[in-house]
Formats: C-alpha cells, sequence, structure tokens
C-alpha cells in the first residue's frame, strides 16, 4: 500500500453509471468552450450533450475549486483560468452570419467576481477567432470575505459566466461556465473531508500541486457521452501523510 501526502489537495474516487440518450441531428454552427490552465489543484466537469459541451441547449462547464482556509481571502486573485473558445460547424441553414461576436459577462450574485481579459470573441469568415483563450481571475470581495456568514466550514460561493451573440448571428451560445469556490477549514481532528459532484464526462486532470500525480481511472459501461456519474473529491489539509 503506498502512502501520498496530500496537504491541501484532491484525490479523487469516480463511480460511473449509464443514462443513455438519443442522439441529435446537427444544429448550426455553435460555440465550442473548454477550460484550460485551471491549476494543479483544481478540476472542470463538463455537463453537455455529444460534439461539444454547450450544444443543443445542454451545457454547463463547472470549474471547481476548494479553498482549505478558516476564511476566504478578500480582495485577492485566488484562482486563475482561460476560458477557450471554438466553432462547431454545423448545418448551413441558416448560415451563420460572420464576423460573429461572442460576448461574455458575469450574471447572477456577485458572491465571486470574475475578472475577464477579454469581453468579446471575434469569429472571422474563415471561423478563426481573434482571441482563441480569454484570461479570467476568480477573487471575493470584502464585503463577503470578511461577512461571518460566509465563513462556516463547507460553505460554497457560486459564479456564473454567460456567452451570447447578437439577435440574428444564427451562432449558438448556451454554454454555462460556473466557477464555485468551496471553504474547507483545515483540522487535525477530522482532516479528510469528501465531497460529492456529479458529471457525465471524464475527469482526466492531475489533481496535485506537489508533483504527486493522483490518477483517476473512470470506467464506461456503454460508449455514450451522456454518463452519469458520482464524484467524490477528498480534500486533505492534515499535516501528516495518509493512506
Amino acid at each position: 500500500m503506498k502512502t501520498h501526502k496530500l496537504l491541501g489537495l484532491l484525490a479523487v474516487v469516480a463511480f460511473t453509471a449509464s443514462l443513455l440518450a438519443p442522439r441529435t441531428a446537427l444544429a448550426k454552427d455553435a460555440v465550442e468552450a473548454t477550460i484550460e490552465n485551471y491549476g494543479s489543484n483544481g478540476f472542470v466537469i463538463e455537463n453537455g450533450a455529444f460534439q461539444t459541451p454547450g450544444t443543443y441547449a445542454i451545457g454547463t462547464i463547472k470549474v471547481n475549486y476548494m479553498i482549505p482556509e478558516h476564511q476566504f481571502p478578500a480582495d485577492q486573485t485566488l484562482k486563475t483560468f482561460d476560458l477557450c473558445l471554438d466553432v462547431l460547424v454545423g448545418k448551413p441553414k441558416p448560415p451563420t452570419v460572420y464576423p460573429a461576436t461572442v460576448e461574455i459577462y458575469q450574471v447572477g450574485s456577485p458572491e465571486v467576481l470574475l475578472d475577464l481579459e477579454y469581453d468579446n470573441v471575434v469569429f472571422d469568415e474563415d471561423k478563426a477567432p481573434n482571441h482563441p483563450c480569454v484570461a479570467v481571475s476568480v477573487s471575493v470581495p470584502a464585503a463577503i470575505a470578511n461577512d461571518p456568514a460566509y465563513q462556516e466550514d463547507g460553505t460554497e460561493l457560486v459564479a456564473n459566466l454567460q456567452l451570447s451573440t447578437p439577435s440574428g448571428t444564427h451562432l449558438d451560445t448556451v454554454t454555462t461556465v460556473k466557477v464555485h469556490l468551496t471553504l474547507v477549514h483545515p483540522s487535525q481532528t477530522a482532516c479528510i473531508r469528501a465531497l460529492h459532484l456529479v458529471a457525465n464526462s471524464d475527469i482526466s486532470s492531475n489533481l496535485s500541486s506537489t508533483g504527486i500525480v493522483l490518477t483517476v481511472n473512470m470506467k464506461n459501461g456503454v460508449q455514450s457521452s451522456h454518463q452519469g456519474r458520482h464524484v467524490v473529491a477528498l480534500v486533505n489539509t492534515c499535516s501528516e501523510a495518509k493512506t
């Protein structure tokens, strides 16, 4: 049995259940969104339909971070990631009007602030973006970070990024990006914490911030993009190695 020191890290155990859905006919051009460079101690879950998360009116990308502190740090960049956009080519009718501008903006409660490097991406006649990736910085405003109501163990803050195009562009943009920050109080008496998530895509990222590779093995019963998976994330804030 091998021992890993996982100070403030994540280990993931996944269980797979099959959820079949019929394949949908190809729709018009759609924005394909992915998350890159989100850090070795974060992980991403994509709930999408077939070729790309966000196409065919089903699409949520969740960027998850555990914050092993007793209080959310105020007014400082906690995490960063890149939102990368591309075009999935669909049927020619109705034709997508290029150049096509995709607006990116935060919606909902400002419990978490998302600072964008660019607030739009323009696809030219060749479907090439002027900014393939947009850097996003994540922080918690002081009004939230200093409010005792938001400092309880297990408190989760959520921010939402929305994508949209002008009316008549005929470019689908139904992906929503959700950023989740979960406060995990360090404790020497209960320093292993289990958090439950649900996904329908693989988690293949390296969840170690110290060079230890934590392998995630997810088995599918059938070949379908609609696979229900229950994911248990184990957060270790212990000061010593655990087996």
